[in-house]
């Protein structure tokens, strides 16, 4: 057991940066220095993590962010909004990199694979796409098996060699797949 002043969490709160549902949605950067937030209306915004003060204002979506993730290298924030859009910008400048527009449903999950730099993008619905990024698009489309039933959840191994994915069977219980993903 360690000593009580090791089992502390130390906590600080970020003011608020908009009226209404600001932390809809974060990540950080993978060096630990940058807090991406999204929240109703968009933008996101990028913010010290250590202190809260904003830095930068991605350029794109202006409506409600559901995720964002930010590039193995650190260079892409990927932002997922509601307005059925994928969006890149640079994480330096807040720049538009690239949008595309797709699917029709609420994102589940948006996550970089370690490896292959390769986007996971899940939806509400029953497929996963896999993207790459430069230029933006689509390189492949995953339908859990049974396809009938809604993707829950999905993301890549820390190693970026598999693909894991929970489907709700509308049983008692939920069901995983795991994917070896090349």
């Amino acid at each position: 057991m360690k000593s009580g002043s090791e089992n502390q969490l130390l906590a600080s709160v970020i003011k608020p940066l908009w009226k209404a549902r600001i932390g809809q949605t974060v990540a950080f950067s993978r060096d630990g220095k940058h807090l991406a937030v999204g929240g109703a209306h968009g933008p996101v915004r990028l913010l010290d993590a250590r202190t809260g003060d904003p830095h930068i204002v991605c350029a794109g979506p202006k409506s409600d962010i559901y995720r964002i993730a930010f590039s193995p290298d650190g260079k892409q924030l990927a932002i997922g909004p509601f307005n059925k859009r994928l969006t890149i910008c640079a994480a330096a400048t807040g720049k538009l990199v690239s949008d595309l527009r797709l699917g029709d449903a609420e994102i589940f999950d948006l996550e970089f694979n370690s490896k292959t730099g390769q986007l996971l993008r899940t939806e509400r619905g029953t497929e996963i796409a896999i993207f790459q990024t430069s230029p933006l698009k689509a390189t492949g489309l995953i339908k859990p098996d049974p396809v009938a039933h809604p993707v829950l959840a999905a993301f890549f191994s820390p190693n970026g060699d598999k693909l894991f994915a929970v489907w709700n069977t509308k049983a008692a219980n939920q069901k995983v797949s795991v994917t070896n993903y090349s």
